[in-house]
């Protein structure tokens, strides 16, 4: 009897082996979809600016005190302070740039001006550091001494996820930025 098993065993064995060589076959979807998820989620989005953009225009038009000019980067801005003498002479020249150091005080607000979070100074180098794209495309616009007021949609701010902490998803801010100082790359590298 272990004879038999023992002619049989290596036949068997090598059966085994032969049939579990085939190719694995792909799966395939239960439902194709072509690109139903990304289509609908760009009109979300297009649905959540407009309503971003309402609110935010109808806070603008309460302010009578203030002047806002909306960027072309899509976000509002009002200038709270500004030194008139640098406007005197060449004023792009006192507009950061990128690799240029600054130094910024900044405090992220709710649309009704609550804080989120208590002024902070910060330093920043343009283009070169990882900051929401409202900060990043607002601080070239920014003379040394300007205080100015910005409102960003939520897709300028913190976007989809947030900020972690305080501030939610989706959220569109207020912020109060100033530009504390400004060192331009060139003058950067000698020092």
């Amino acid at each position: 009897m272990n004879k038999r098993i023992g002619h049989f065993l290596p036949l068997f064995l090598t059966l085994l082996i032969l049939s579990s060589c085939s190719t694995p076959e792909a799966r395939r979807p239960v439902q194709v979809r072509s690109g139903s998820f990304i289509q609908q989620s760009a009109q979300r989005s297009k649905k959540l600016l407009a309503e971003e953009e309402k609110l935010i225009e109808r806070l603008i038009d309460q302010d009578s005190s203030q002047t806002y000019i909306r960027s072309g980067n899509g976000y509002w801005y009002t200038v709270i302070e500004r030194d008139s003498s640098l406007l005197s002479e060449k004023p792009e020249n006192f507009l950061p740039t990128k690799g240029d150091r600054t130094q910024i005080r900044l405090e992220y607000q709710k649309l009704n001006g609550s804080p989120y979070y208590l002024a902070d100074t910060l330093r920043y180098y343009v283009d070169e550091q990882a900051v929401f794209p409202g900060l990043q495309s607002s601080i070239k616009e920014m003379y040394p001494g300007d205080k100015l007021r910005f409102f960003f949609p939520s897709a300028l701010a913190f976007g989809y996820p947030g900020d972690g902490d305080q501030i939610a998803p989706n959220s569109p801010i207020r912020a109060e930025i100033e530009l504390l100082e400004l060192i331009k790359k060139q003058d950067s590298t000698q020092n």
